[in-house]
């Protein structure tokens, strides 16, 4: 038995073994049924070739050798390359979020970035600081876009295509094995100074429709028919779907992503600048900016603590500076969401 042969006895055996212990018989089925196919499909190819450019055929063994000793190199290569890239975003690089101080010294302010699927531990380091800059006579400001009425909240689903309620990220951490951020555990700690700085769905479609009307009136038919995408059922399905092994893998991945986006500024913005709600975006952060950076301004409070979106500091800061160009970063403190 020659090593190429050993080599991809023990290759298909490990690749077979594993497939069959993620997803039992499934996958197992699959990579068996797709790697025959691809085995005559480019057996198909070679043969045309070989008759073509009048050359002598392998035979079947020594053509099953070659095409399934490459099959395994470059399989080799493709795992290598996902797994040092997810476990590079995991584990060795993983995505970090700022909380910057910033003065402008009459006023001090620190502003964490926040998105709504995080982890415990993440969670738990920004209570305990709501706690201890509180006792330092900081107040909270907090974003919380407050509901509409049902019209407006059926208008927003459909401009931002997703059908979006308090269930939505609930869902959404459940491909991370995460959890949602709830607003009410920041709350009510130490005392009562915590102001909501943020806007409602019914302000968010009002300033859509007076800024893009005409967009709004070209798309007002499409909108009609339009079903927003359902987060829910598409979560269920996938989770009804994979087994326990399977979701292991897909959170690894699904973390391994988000580390990435959240660790580029690039890749935000030209998620935002190519996304078919472009126009909804500009509404629910530059809109909100303002109104947070004109609070940072007028409120009689020197101390404020931020929880608002990991989107919104560079676009709230350039704000404050353009209005008062004292505002300095003082200091960046860090903490790992996804670790």
């Amino acid at each position: 038995m020659s090593k190429k042969t050993i080599f991809l006895a023990i290759f298909y055996s490990i690749l077979f073994s594993t497939t069959f212990y993620i997803s039992w018989i499934s996958w197992l089925f699959d990579s068996i049924l797709l790697l025959a196919f691809y085995s005559i499909l480019f057996y198909g190819i070679y043969f045309l070739y070989s008759k073509l450019r009048k050359r002598k055929l392998k035979s079947a063994r020594e053509y099953l050798l070659y095409f399934y000793s490459r099959i395994a190199v470059f399989m080799l290569i493709i795992l290598w390359f996902f797994w040092s890239l997810f476990y590079y975003e995991n584990s060795i690089s993983p995505a970090k979020l700022p909380e910057y101080t910033i003065s402008n010294g009459k006023k001090i302010v620190k502003f964490q970035g926040m998105a709504h699927i995080w982890s415990d531990d993440f969670y738990g380091n920004i209570r305990n600081n709501v706690i201890t800059y509180k006792k330092d006579w900081f107040v909270l400001f907090f974003e919380w876009v407050k509901p509409g009425n049902a019209v407006n909240n059926e208008k927003f689903n459909k401009m931002l295509g997703i059908k979006f309620s308090k269930q939505t990220y609930i869902d959404l951490s459940k491909l991370y094995w995460l959890r949602e951020q709830r607003n009410n555990e920041f709350l009510w700690l130490v005392n009562t100074d915590d102001f909501n700085v943020d806007t409602t769905i019914d302000e968010i479609v009002s300033q859509y429709e007076a800024k893009y009307w005409v967009v709004t009136k070209m798309q007002n038919q499409i909108i009609k028919q339009e079903t927003p995408f359902d987060v829910e059922k598409y979560v269920a399905e996938i989770v009804s779907t994979f087994n326990d092994r399977e979701m292991k893998i897909l959170i690894y991945v699904n973390r391994a992503i988000m580390n990435f986006i959240v660790k580029s500024q690039t890749i935000q913005d030209f998620a935002l600048e190519k996304s078919g709600s472009k126009n909804v975006f500009d509404i629910i952060l530059n809109n909100r900016n303002k109104i947070l950076a004109t609070e940072i301004q007028e409120t009689e409070h020197k101390k404020m603590y931020v929880l608002y979106g990991l989107l919104h500091f560079k676009w709230v800061f350039n704000i404050l500076q353009k209005s008062d160009p004292n505002w300095q970063i003082v200091s960046v403190k860090y903490y790992y969401p996804v670790k």
